[in-house]
């Protein structure tokens, strides 16, 4: 679990049947002021620093082997920040729960996701910061992946569970299945990757169309670029497409749109 400098963090475990009151310890030391109730128990840190990091451990007096334990990792830097210690440089906005990296700025991505945004979502049974790597058995359920800190350790893309072996309910994917699927225009959730968009709609959540217009033998689409985003470029189904010709269409194509 990674939190930044300065974040209002919950620390939660539940379970499925009244064991008593909790009890909360931090690298073996007794913690003070939680709360147990409704089959959950909770640790709150109001405004996390870095001496808040470490294991944190929840078990029950009568039922000492009943319990869970999560390792709480606190970056160098406020949310959106790098560069310690004066923390000045905005972080890139890491997508699919990828994490700022506080001494470069860089995003590490989860397993199964990859680019200098973690925006490319690389499927099934892959990982590695190129996707390089499959897992064996052609399937990396039951596998724990540990990044370089600050990301810590999680399911493949796809996973969840305390040893990832469940796969994502309808309607979440990615790395530990905390990415919500919002699909428009009838794209579909696939737990690996996020929507899949049908062939006249791009996006994350499939909400932008694909325009086509044409003039003067040139025909120009809008497109999603994973490094750049929308951007436009030539149909290379025109028969030569002129550069100047497409620039000319972007300006027309930029002045209809904001209309």
């Amino acid at each position: 679990m990674t939190v930044s400098i300065g974040d209002y963090v919950q620390i939660l475990m539940t379970f499925n049947r009244d064991f008593g009151e909790a009890i909360w310890t931090k690298d073996d030391a007794n913690l003070t002021q939680t709360n147990t109730f409704d089959y959950r128990t909770i640790y709150v840190i109001g405004s996390a620093s870095k001496s808040d990091a470490g294991i944190y451990y929840a078990y029950f007096e009568q039922h000492p082997n009943l319990g869970g334990f999560t390792r709480l990792i606190v970056r160098d830097c406020p949310a959106g920040y790098w560069g310690p210690p004066g923390c000045s440089e905005s972080c890139l906005d890491c997508l699919h729960n990828g994490v700022c990296d506080a001494d470069t700025g860089r995003c590490i991505c989860p397993p199964g996701f990859m680019g200098y945004r973690c925006q490319e979502a690389c499927g099934s049974n892959v990982y590695g910061p190129e996707c390089d790597h499959s897992c064996q058995a052609d399937s990396c359920r039951s596998m724990q992946f540990c990044l370089p800190d600050p990301y810590g350790c999680s399911c493949a893309t796809g996973w969840t569970g305390p040893t990832c072996e469940v796969e994502c309910p309808l309607g979440l994917y990615g790395a530990n299945c905390n990415e919500t699927c919002r699909c428009r225009n009838g794209g579909s959730c696939e737990r690996h990757v996020g929507c899949i968009c049908p062939d006249e709609w791009i996006g994350e959540f499939c909400q932008r169309p694909k325009f086509y217009f044409q003039s003067n033998q040139t025909r120009v689409r809008l497109f999603d670029d994973p490094e750049i985003g929308l951007a436009c470029g030539c149909d290379y189904e025109v028969e030569d497409c002129p550069l100047q010709d497409m620039h000319i269409e972007v300006s027309l194509f930029t002045f209809i749109i904001n209309i």
